[in-house]
């Protein structure tokens, strides 16, 4: 994978292992998730944390449909 795709793995791999890290510095949203932007693309990577876990419950662009995984989030707690 070369370009465009190649970056955006790399910058998901560096997020989520920040996240793994220091999964408590974003802060606790309204729905009980974490938010993490991307730098390479207009993305987010959601999460939420119910002990001892950490799940991404979803990677998505800003601007096309930005919560449309929140019912997910409430099938993982």
């Amino acid at each position: 994978m070369n370009g465009l795709g190649q970056r955006l793995w790399n910058d998901l791999d560096e997020h989520i292992a920040w996240i793994v890290a220091n999964y408590e510095v974003p802060r606790l949203r309204p729905g009980g998730y974490r938010r993490v932007n991307l730098r390479i693309l207009p993305h987010f990577i959601y999460y939420i944390v119910p002990d001892p876990v950490n799940w991404i419950v979803a990677i998505a662009h800003e601007h096309s449909l930005p919560e449309y995984w929140i019912d997910r989030a409430q099938t993982v707690r």
